[in-house]
């Protein structure tokens, strides 16, 4: 039982605080036609018991989650193109990112939120 426990906290130890959500939105746009804005992230990690192939990152804009695609030459950065409503000049978002880490009796659910950042749409 020791044993066991031992091995989830080395586990979790492994996981915590070694994953980070970096930001590559610029902090202000020119206001576009369509209402379409491009928002960029980067999600490192140095455990390496992240089950790469369960990353999957989302854009929390006005409520919703937007569902983030991975780029095609980086598998580390994620990007979308989000609408922001006519008319607001500011616009708060963060980022999520759900990833499973690798246990010993299976894979394990996690989940990364970022800072609130803010948008600003001009003329």
């Amino acid at each position: 039982m020791l044993k066991k426990m031992l091995m989830i906290g080395t586990a979790a130890l492994l996981t915590a605080g070694c994953t980070s959500v970096t930001n590559l939105t610029p902090s202000q746009t020119p206001r576009t036609e369509s209402g379409l804005y491009p928002f960029e992230m980067m999600f490192n990690t140095r455990a390496t018991s992240v089950a790469h192939d369960s990353i999957q990152a989302y854009l929390m804009l006005d409520g919703d989650m937007i569902e983030m695609q991975r780029t095609p030459l980086l598998t580390n950065r994620w990007e979308v193109l989000a609408p922001v409503p006519a008319g607001k000049d500011n616009i708060n978002y963060r980022f999520k990112v759900n990833y499973q880490w690798k246990d010993l009796g299976g894979r394990k659910e996690n989940s990364k939120l970022s800072d609130v950042y803010n948008l600003q749409v001009g003329e």
